[in-house]
Order: structure tokens, then sequence, then C-alpha cells
């Protein structure tokens, strides 16, 4: 019964959530197009305003493998094109051991080509577009980095599990945040486990960008919105349980489970009351944009396509 309820209080929220984002005033808006973890292959990207790969180019880190993927990048001909690296793109990360001496030659000398792609690295880029006489500046910042998931030399820009690695490292004001690891309890189960990082979720709910673009968790692909609030704390791990098979990573009693939905759900009802009344709730995207397979042997999914 209480597994019901959460999934129906969810769904609930999310058609709220849709039906004031209908509301709102439309102001002219910015089609991205989201991919990650391709490894090496290739597929059909749709046109768009901006492309964003959120890392995984390579399926062993090699420079050739990566030169390729971002000549293939390159080529696309949307207006601008963004790259973070993943762990698995060795030869970017100065601090890998597992490259061989062509490899870091290459990443040292700056042999690779990479076109009009902006390559992020604990760094930020600033986009303009204009439209009918109004000019819109997006700022958007991209850190490849990832909790410990392999030995070093064989995975690329690792954190310690245990380490508040974002804390305070996303400049304020950022539109687009472009990261490899998603946020805990955000489109980032695997086998009914939350595999993403709390420090980044903390980080996350603190400089609330409008598009989180992320990957490395080949299952949980897929885009999710949420509301800015004090509820979000209660919603992100119902969200996460109900929209899986997995168990609820929060609510270890059901008299706790009780007061989390009721929180949930009059927040939620108030800000979509905000909506209404004043003509806009503050919300972020967030989009698990990986297309390989949860097995790693090929393309599964397609690119995302979202409007900011």
């Amino acid at each position: 019964m209480w597994r019901l309820l959460r999934t129906a209080a969810v769904f609930v929220q999310q058609a709220l959530l849709r039906l004031a984002k209908r509301r709102r005033t439309q102001k002219p808006r910015i089609r991205i197009v989201c991919l990650s973890d391709t490894h090496s292959q290739t597929l059909a990207i749709p046109d768009g305003d901006i492309l964003i790969h959120a890392g995984d180019l390579s399926r062993s880190g090699h420079a050739d493998e990566i030169q390729q993927a971002i000549s293939w990048l390159s080529s696309q001909p949307h207006r601008y094109k963004i790259v973070i690296a993943g762990n698995a793109d060795l030869c970017l990360d100065g601090g890998a051991t597992g490259m061989s001496r062509t490899d870091d030659a290459m990443r040292i000398d700056g042999g690779l080509d990479w076109g009009d792609v902006r390559y992020l690295e604990r760094s930020t880029t600033t986009l303009a577009f204009e439209d009918h006489g109004a000019r819109r500046i997006l700022t958007i910042y991209g850190d490849p980095s990832v909790p410990r998931c392999g030995p070093d030399g064989q995975e690329a820009f690792q954190y310690d599990t245990d380490q508040d690695y974002w804390r305070d490292s996303i400049p304020p004001g950022t539109d687009v945040l472009i990261t490899h690891t998603p946020p805990k309890h955000i489109l980032d189960e695997w086998d009914g486990a939350s595999e993403g990082c709390a420090s980044l979720l903390r980080e996350v709910q603190r400089t609330r960008p409008l598009l989180h673009v992320f990957g490395h968790i080949h299952p949980a692909a897929g885009i999710r919105r949420v509301i800015w609030d004090h509820t979000l704390a209660d919603s992100l791990p119902m969200l996460s349980s109900a929209l899986t098979e997995g168990k609820n990573l929060s609510v270890q009693a059901e008299t706790h489970g009780w007061v989390a939905l009721m929180r949930f759900l009059v927040g939620s009802a108030y800000q979509v009351a905000c909506s209404w009344l004043v003509g806009g709730v503050e919300s972020g995207i967030f989009v698990n944009a990986a297309c390989m397979s949860p097995d790693g042997m090929h393309l599964k999914n397609p690119p995302h396509v979202v409007y900011i």
C-alpha cells in the first residue's frame, strides 16, 4: 500500500509540474542536444543550437580514439559543441598513469585537434544567442570528475568517495552544468541502487542550474525535472524509488515515510500555486544522456533534446 501511494504521489507531482510549465509565459528557447558515453561509437544526432557530450568519448582512452570522437562531433552542424571527458578518457587526464608515450605526448603537446569543439575541464565557457533582437547569454561549467570506480591507471578523473569534492566548486550564475557523474538520487539507479554523488547533489541544490547534463550510469538514461524548494530533500528519494524497482533509499520507517509524503505533496502544491499566481516556479532539468547499453557493448539510447 505504501509503495502504491508513494508512486501515485510522484505521478501527481510530475503532472502538476508539467501543468505549471505550460502556464508560464514562453520566452525564446534554446534547443540543446545531449549525449554521453558513446565509447568510440557513433549515432545519428538531431539538430539543435548546442550539442553537449558529457564524457566517455572513447572505449580505452587512447588519443586516436578520442581524436576520432572529436572529429565526429566537430563535423556536426550545431552552432556550439561542448565536451567534457569521462572516466574512460585516460588520455585527457594529466594525472592518469595508464597512458602510452604517444598518448602522453599528444596530451602535453596539444596534439588533439578540437576543431570548433569547446573542451571543459573544471572550467567555464559563455555562449551568446540573438533572437529577434533579444540577446541571451548562457554560462556553462564542465567538470569530468567521478567518484572512484576503479584502480588508478584504469579510470580517469577520480576522487575518493568519502571526499566532499564538489563543495563550492560550481561558479555562481552557472546556467548549464555538465558533469560525468550524476548527483545522488537523480537518474543514477543501477540494479536498484543509487550510484550518484551526494556531494554533487548538495552543490547542485546550492547553485540551481537551469540544466544539468551527465551520464556514467548507463541504465538510468532519461530526463527529469525537479522543483528547487525546501521539499527537494524529500522528493528526490521518493522519485528515485518510485520510478525504479529499487527500495526507497531514505524512508527507513513507514511513519517517517508518511511525514515525508505529506511534506512532499504540500510543498509541490504550494509551488504550483505560486506558478499560477505569479507566473513562475524555479525548477531544473536533469539529463542522464548515456547512449551506451548497460552491458557496454552497443549504443542503445538516442540523444536527448531539451529546451531552456
